[in-house]
């Protein structure tokens, strides 16, 4: 399962409204982790999961105000339950524990 790309204010806001799903956006510089798919793949069942080039996407960047890359940012039914900075295997843990 791959990351959708989405970089709008648009985009973000339909991603984010998701209702029953934790949504995981994946706010990024340059080329996916490859370890961010892997996690994705073991959790589509809970979770649908986004990427936001930052570095191509102003509005992204902006939108969650990110000073730190990558940045992990999950909601819930329309609200923010986690946001996440650095892309460690602690953190990666962190999020993935969410369910």
């Amino acid at each position: 399962m791959a990351h959708k790309a989405i970089s709008s204010k648009a985009e973000i806001d339909s991603a984010i409204a998701t209702k029953g799903k934790n949504v995981l956006i994946y706010l990024h510089t340059g080329d996916l982790d490859p370890v961010a798919d892997e996690w994705a793949g073991k959790y589509t069942n809970s979770t649908d999961f986004y990427k936001i080039a930052v570095d191509k996407s102003a509005e992204g960047k902006e939108y969650f105000n990110v000073t730190t890359t990558p940045t992990i940012a999950v909601f819930k039914n329309g609200s923010e339950v986690k946001k996440v900075e650095g892309g460690s295997i602690e953190n990666m843990e962190a999020i993935a524990s969410m369910e």
